[in-house]
């Protein structure tokens, strides 16, 4: 009886050393480079590691061998199991991936390649043979996939002509296996260092030729302005950067001269960042002075909507007050982009040309507008159909007076327009 109760006090101790024994033994870990072989005791089915066929940036081809016997009755797989941690690969871990293959006919040897790796990652594995549902694993090794290498230059800027330039990059990548690129540029006339341009920089997407150039053509450019751009390149999952590089862009062009019309100030032949008379120029939120691809309340700079400006207002229901009702220098386009005595023109100055000159509806090159001809000395300008802001506020800092050519006559509209939307600027120069 005493037997008995000693064998019924032995047995449970006895079950523990034996799992211990097996979970140690099924966490046995060898390298690569110095295969072991796991022991599955009770059928002595062992699994052992080979050295990989290859290991390239992206991938890897694994290799293993097994004792295990091979019948056509028998429901056989064969796979490795992957990670970028060792601890990993003994737990259900969603982190771990498999792959599963057949053997290679009746050798017990197998191989698979793995799906897509990230480059210059140290990865663990382990081999498995699976008969009829029994799964056996062998040790567990590493490798490491290798890392290529990436340079990308910023280039210089070429054709230089406001309101465009075409800025050039080159990017270089030594790999083994063909990997995934795409290029770009960052540019502003704000931003002037690399983190900057990755915040606000405008980008313009390019394409990579063959021989690893690529180029794009930065648009709504000012006059008289200093740019900062960076080449970008993305190869798979890594994004690279070039040396942040400036250009300028030139004066004014000579067609869009000062033409005086016997009046205070003079004309400019054409709009802000337009090339000839007919051509309809760069839009601008009123205050702002940079192109945008859209103009709303949203990205105004001076407020959030009619009844929240933030500047160039008199009355305290529409927002802060500062009784402003022209725009500063800083915030008048035509004096940034042109500079010297370049400016906006005020109410007053759009109601003395209008005021002092004939006009008629006419066309040039197909684009309608109004030709006006001073009555002082018979010089003439041409302004294409399309709204033009003034420098000056109108009502409580909401509604700011512009020009807008129609085929039949010319009209100022005081109230219709609200300072978020984007009109074109005629500029004057003045003279005294």
């Amino acid at each position: 009886m005493k037997t008995i109760e000693s064998l019924h006090l032995l047995l449970p101790a006895l079950l523990i050393s034996m799992i211990a024994a097996a979970c140690s033994t099924d966490k046995i870990e060898s390298r690569v480079d110095s295969p072991e072989t796991h022991s599955n005791p009770a059928t002595e089915v062992t699994v052992t590691l080979l050295q990989p066929e290859s290991v390239t940036e992206l991938h890897a081809n694994l290799r293993a061998e097994t004792d295990m016997p091979i019948s056509e009755n028998a429901d056989i797989h064969f796979g490795f199991v992957y990670a970028q941690s060792s601890e990993d690969l003994f737990l259900s871990n969603p982190q771990v991936r498999k792959v599963q293959t057949r053997p290679e006919g009746n050798s017990g040897r197998f191989s698979c390649v793995t799906g897509d790796l990230e480059p210059a990652t140290q990865f663990y594995y382990r081999a498995f043979a699976s008969r009829n549902g029994v799964l056996y694993y062998g040790p567990s090794g590493n490798f490491t996939t290798l890392d290529f290498v990436s340079t990308v230059v910023t280039a210089g800027a070429d054709r230089i002509d406001a309101p465009q330039a075409e800025i050039l990059g080159t990017l270089s990548v030594t790999s083994v296996e063909q990997l995934e690129k795409s290029v770009w540029f960052l540019y502003s006339a704000s931003a002037e260092n690399l983190e900057s341009l990755k915040a606000s920089g405008q980008r313009i997407d390019a394409t990579l030729t063959d021989k690893g150039t690529f180029v794009a053509k930065a648009a709504d450019l000012g006059y008289s302005m200093t740019y900062h751009y960076v080449a970008c390149a993305k190869i798979h999952e890594r994004t690279v950067f070039g040396e942040v590089k400036t250009f300028q862009t030139g004066a004014l062009p000579v067609s869009a001269s000062a033409v005086d019309m016997g009046l205070d100030v003079k004309w400019a032949s054409c709009d802000l960042g337009s090339s000839s008379p007919e051509e309809l120029g760069q839009l601008y939120a009123w205050g702002e002075t940079e192109v945008k691809d859209s103009y709303t309340w949203e990205n105004y700079k001076w407020g959030t909507s009619e009844e929240h400006v933030t500047k160039y207002n008199d009355l305290a229901r529409y927002g802060t007050v500062d009784y402003k009702r022209v725009l500063d220098p800083e915030d008048d386009v035509a004096r940034v982009k042109l500079g010297g005595k370049w400016r906006m023109p005020t109410e007053k100055d759009m109601r003395e040309l209008v005021t002092n000159c004939d006009w008629v509806a006419t066309s040039i090159n197909g684009i309608e507008g109004q030709l006006f001809t001073s009555k002082k000395n018979g010089n003439t300008i041409f302004i294409p159909g399309g709204k033009h802001w003034s420098s000056s506020s109108y009502i409580a800092g909401l509604a700011y007076p512009c020009m807008t050519p129609f085929t039949s006559q010319y009209q100022f509209v005081d109230l219709a327009y609200c300072r978020c939307e984007g009109f074109a600027v005629r500029p004057v120069l003045e003279v005294k």
